[in-house]
């Protein structure tokens, strides 16, 4: 994981911040650096066309993993505790089929055609995001 740089850092530091000023009992942290995410994304995508469920599971305790734990979500070892924690599977551990690498391509494109640079920027299954510091009951509501 590459240590924040530059304004990113910044920003994130000030976002972080401002999150548990209005959220204190929210568990966020700044993560130690910025991971290559599309493992956890690839991985996710397999989990996800498998099993819907277990791969929001999934998606819930990756997020959880970098922003609350600060852990290293580039790192496969990681990805499989993960994956292992929700149960998912050995067979769709690790194991990435071009379909979800394509799923994988697709959302990131997704994500630059938004505009948004807020981090996070999180895409609910109704298609509705959530950028950067929200209050409270929003970020409650979109979890929910």
């Amino acid at each position: 994981m590459k240590p924040w740089q530059g304004t990113l850092g910044a920003e994130l530091r000030h976002e972080v911040t401002v999150v548990q000023r209005l959220a204190p009992g929210l568990p966020i942290a700044l993560p130690p650096g910025k991971p290559n995410t599309k493992p956890a994304i690839e991985q996710a995508a397999v989990l996800l066309r498998r099993d819907r469920a277990q791969g929001m599971a999934f998606v819930r305790e990756t997020y959880r993993a970098f922003w609350c734990d600060g852990r290293d979500i580039s790192d496969p070892v990681v990805l499989k505790q993960l994956a292992d924690q929700i149960g998912a599977s050995t067979e769709n551990i690790g194991v990435i089929d071009e379909e979800s690498r394509q799923a994988g391509q697709a959302w990131e494109s997704a994500w630059h055609r938004t505009g948004q640079a807020g981090v996070p920027l999180m895409v609910s299954p109704e298609r509705e995001l959530l950028v950067g510091c929200a209050p409270i009951e929003q970020v409650r509501q979109f979890f929910a």
